[in-house]
């Protein structure tokens, strides 16, 4: 007879996988880039059947992040600001272009594309930061549940398994005991938290501009003699990647062990630098693009692509410790020292810094617990 029971562990019910930071306006923003994403990427499509290179139409992709950008402004009520944006806009393509006068390619054009580049840093990274904390909410308690879970069960899932990839996260140590640092206070901008950013930024750029400049398909498009208009689609999904780990190095989220702690944000850092150490082979194929391609083209549409990652990621950064860091962590902290108000594997005898908040606090005399007698018989 086959046996059903199902092998039951006590991190099953751990009941901090349901701890949940989603607000309403946080399931919103997901909800519409899910939406706008996919309708982009129809149109892309739609517009490459149409006889637009493919290059050009991925243009469209930036278009989430707009529309993320337009409804933070009316969210956070920052009229004046936005109307500012779209006036000075408006009226640096009309001093310009001198009139509202398109052609088939107008979006090729320098002036159009200045006019986008201003919109694309005010308006399209204030709609990523929008996305990232919301993925920060989404994220945050699921992998502490899955880290703190992983390595105490006979077999980890396909998301605990994806959790320990990401993270690197070492199979021989006991994970129960996770912690983070509970008094972030922000004075000011932490400018060594976006450098480690925008450090991460620039290795997964890089992966940009090697592989379309060792793409002959890309080569013949044209792409190095029109550097902006192919970059812009891709940058801004560049801070998606690499910033919604910057909440766990905000609060130093680590493993407690007895020799040295593990940070979850090293872990996620070593991985990315472990994905990138091929470039380097790849550097190779870059320098051939220099026989097919102009040398200065090639050269510029490296040294934009980094211009342009460098502005974003520290323009967003900014925006996000400003405006959503602290709500962020906030509403961490809070839900934390609810579900865990003591460490979970804290000594009746340990001394620790929660003793100091609460002076005259009785220490237990281990007498108490009595003497452990083990007959040799």
């Amino acid at each position: 007879m086959k046996n059903n029971t199902k092998k039951w562990s006590a991190w099953d019910s751990d009941s901090i996988k349901e701890l949940n930071l989603m607000g309403t306006y946080d399931k919103f923003v997901l909800t519409v880039f899910i939406i706008s994403f996919v309708l982009c990427v129809t149109g892309m499509f739609i517009l490459v059947t149409m006889g637009i290179e493919i290059l050009n139409s991925a243009m469209l992709l930036t278009a989430p992040f707009f529309i993320l950008g337009l409804l933070w402004y009316y969210h956070t009520k920052k009229w004046s600001t936005l109307i500012l944006i779209i006036a000075i806009t408006v009226g640096l393509y009309l001093y310009l272009h001198n009139g509202f006068e398109f052609n088939k390619e107008f979006y090729l054009e320098g002036d159009f594309i200045l006019a986008f580049v201003i919109d694309f840093i005010f308006i399209g990274s204030v709609g990523v930061v929008a996305f990232v904390s919301a993925l920060q909410r989404m994220i945050f308690y699921r992998v502490v549940s899955d880290v703190q879970s992983m390595n105490l069960k006979d077999k980890m899932n396909w998301h605990e398994k994806l959790v320990a990839f990401l993270f690197n996260v070492p199979h021989n140590i006991d994970t129960r005991y996770i912690t983070m640092n509970y008094n972030l206070k922000r004075a000011s901008i932490p400018w060594h938290e976006i450098w480690e950013t925008m450090y991460m930024g620039l290795m997964v750029g890089i992966f940009l501009w090697i592989y379309i400049s060792m793409s002959p398909k890309f080569a013949n498009l044209g792409v190095f003699t029109n550097v902006p208009v192919y970059i812009f689609a891709i940058v801004l999904y560049i801070p998606v990647i690499v910033m919604p780990w910057s909440i766990f190095n905000a609060l130093k989220v680590r493993v407690r062990t007895k020799f040295r702690d593990f940070e979850l944000y090293t872990g996620i850092k070593d991985t990315i630098k472990r994905m990138v150490l091929p470039m380097f082979a790849a550097l190779i194929y870059v320098l051939s693009a220099f026989h097919d391609n102009d040398f200065m083209s090639v050269v510029t549409f490296i040294g934009t692509s980094i211009l342009m990652i460098i502005i974003v990621i520290v323009f967003t950064s900014a925006i996000y410790y400003i405006y959503f860091e602290n709500k962020l962590v906030d509403d961490i902290v809070a839900k934390w020292k609810v579900f865990r108000p003591v460490d979970l594997l804290m000594s009746v005898d340990e001394e620790t810094d929660k003793r100091a908040e609460f002076p005259g606090t009785p220490k237990r005399d281990l007498k108490d617990y009595g003497d452990l007698a083990i007959n040799e018989e």
